[in-house]
């Protein structure tokens, strides 16, 4: 008996064989190989003391080409075929994984659940004693203000902030007459309103204070533009003196507050 190991690729292979015969593809009777690309070794010899290496070529279907057709001679033949790769081999690989989502743009100016604010300043004071002579006698004693505070405005997106209004002062419409070289129905009033905010460069950057102002007379001063923003705002209305004398009746006015996005 004889132990013969055959090593294919990476896999090692014992076959055991006896004297009497051994078979395998190729070899008469036995039929084809595989149809892949194949390596053939054999080996005969006709001469016991000088045994010769043999490619035998191609497997006709019954015979390798060139293998003695003698039962005399010993010979042995072999042959190895395997299939290659199918499709490209490598040592890394991966993907990548593209994720998305959107954010709506959105601005903000909190005042609760009302959007039309009133505030009354009450009696705003005129000289009304006969003691103060005909140069003050119903001038306007002093100016008033108002403070307002919310602690939420801002936009997420480019933005613009204005002040604007109709009317560029307190206005009275009176039922009556007046000597207007002497009275007026308009008292003046200028608005600031002061956050933090953004440059609207396209960088991401830290804010700053911010100042609008529309000053008396005023009625739509030019926007200005920001970056995304959130920060408190607080807007101070000041009444200045009128320059005449004050007609009696009720005054009003009003502007906005606009934080529109880009």
């Amino acid at each position: 008996m004889k132990l013969s190991s055959i090593l294919c690729g990476a896999a090692a292979v014992a076959l055991l064989a006896t004297s009497a015969q051994a078979h395998g593809y190729g070899l008469p009777g036995h039929g084809n190989p595989p149809s892949a690309p194949l390596e053939k070794w054999g080996e005969h010899v006709t001469n016991p003391d000088t045994p010769r290496h043999q490619d035998y070529g191609n497997y006709n279907g019954t015979t390798w080409d060139g293998v003695p057709s003698t039962n005399i001679e010993s010979r042995w033949a072999a042959n190895r075929t395997v299939r290659g790769n199918i499709g490209d081999a490598g040592t890394k690989d991966g993907a990548t994984f593209t994720l998305r989502g959107t954010v709506t743009p959105h601005c903000v100016f909190y005042t609760g659940t009302n959007d039309n604010l009133s505030f009354n300043f009450g009696q705003i004071g005129v000289y009304a004693s006969e003691n103060h002579g005909p140069a003050l006698a119903f001038d306007q004693v002093a100016g008033a203000s108002l403070h307002f505070r919310t602690n939420l405005a801002g936009c997420n997106t480019k933005n613009k902030v204005q002040l604007s209004r109709t009317q560029a002062s307190l206005k009275t419409t009176p039922q009556f007459g007046y000597d207007s070289l002497h009275f007026t129905t308009e008292i003046p009033y200028s608005v600031k309103a002061s956050f933090r905010a953004p440059g609207d460069a396209a960088s991401s950057t830290t804010a700053t204070d911010r100042l609008l102002q529309m000053t008396a007379g005023q009625t739509s001063p030019a926007p200005v533009t920001f970056g995304a923003w959130k920060s408190p705002m607080t807007i101070i209305v000041d009444l200045g003196k009128a320059d005449k004398s004050l007609v009696a009746g009720e005054y009003t006015g009003s502007f906005n507050v606009v934080i529109q996005a880009l």
